[in-house]
């Protein structure tokens, strides 16, 4: 499983930011091993691992699952997997597929490794009784659950059982409670639509954290209150910028004010700025 994981991150660094070509694959394989999962951890958000043949997770597996932080989409399907045990913690993936393995229960280890699931596919395993599935109750966002070809698919008012069991259910094996099929593409537009999501978070994220250092090594040397209102403008500026669409233009009314504010205030500041603010306030108290 390692092995397959590091080439579906050296094929989607390949294509990242340049598509295929001579070119993309020169990027790639100039690039250290370190380098590429941390552009993964970073913007990777989804990964097939479909066809490969492993049958359980592996220790250094996980260390590297547990590095791709925004992924949101995560699918092993025909891989001889017999157990969900030894996934990392990933909460940021919300569709899960499994389908066609060896899985007959342990479910406990899938709820705690994918907390936030949307979308479980878990058709073609081996479950054979509805006592094997109450542990995917604590999947609160559960909607979308698929279990088609299992043996458990069978018996007699499964649907009905099932829909019993997880209220929230919208979806079970591709048909809503009414027996109405819903089409994939409806499915697959919601986890674009999620993903994107979870890179935009993680990109507001980095500016943040790297505004609140900024924040902290310059109150030392100047007014907290300028640096403060001199931060500002710019995360204002990168959150909008995410939210907005493409070609609109982000509202900078607040931006525009806090550097105004910061150019009307600048020999204020530095008028007003006394590094031996003791000996100031000693003056004062003796007038």
């Amino acid at each position: 499983m390692e092995s397959a994981i590091r080439e579906r991150v050296e094929h989607w660094f390949a294509k990242r930011g340049n598509g295929e070509g001579e070119e993309a694959n020169g990027a790639a394989s100039s690039a250290s091993d370190e380098e590429m999962m941390k552009a993964a951890g970073e913007e990777m958000v989804e990964l097939i691992l479909d066809g490969r043949q492993f049958k359980s997770v592996s220790h250094e597996a996980s260390d590297l699952l547990q590095k791709l932080q925004v992924l949101g989409k995560f699918t092993c399907n025909q891989t001889g997997l017999h157990s969900v045990e030894g996934f990392p913690v990933m909460p940021s993936v919300k569709t899960l597929e499994l389908t066609d393995n060896h899985i007959s229960g342990g479910l406990e280890a899938l709820v705690k490794s994918f907390p936030n699931l949307k979308r479980l596919q878990l058709g073609g395993n081996y479950f054979r009784t509805f006592e094997v599935l109450e542990p995917l109750k604590d999947l609160c966002n559960l909607e979308h659950l698929g279990l088609d070809m299992s043996p458990i698919s069978n018996q007699s008012e499964y649907r009905q059982k099932v829909f019993e069991m997880f209220p929230r259910l919208v979806v079970l094996d591709s048909t809503d409670k009414d027996g109405k099929e819903v089409e994939a593409a409806d499915s697959d537009e919601e986890d674009e639509e999620e993903c994107k999501n979870a890179q935009d978070a993680k990109k507001i994220e980095k500016v943040c954290e790297s505004q609140m250092l900024c924040l902290r090594l310059s109150a030392g040397s100047c007014p907290v209150r300028r640096t403060f209102v001199y931060m500002i403008p710019e995360w204002i500026h990168v959150a909008l910028s995410l939210s907005d669409d493409d070609d609109e233009e982000a509202d900078t009314t607040l931006k525009d004010f806090y550097e105004k504010d910061l150019e009307d205030d600048d020999e204020e500041d530095e008028d007003d700025f006394n590094p031996d603010g003791e000996e100031e306030e000693d003056e004062d108290f003796d007038e």
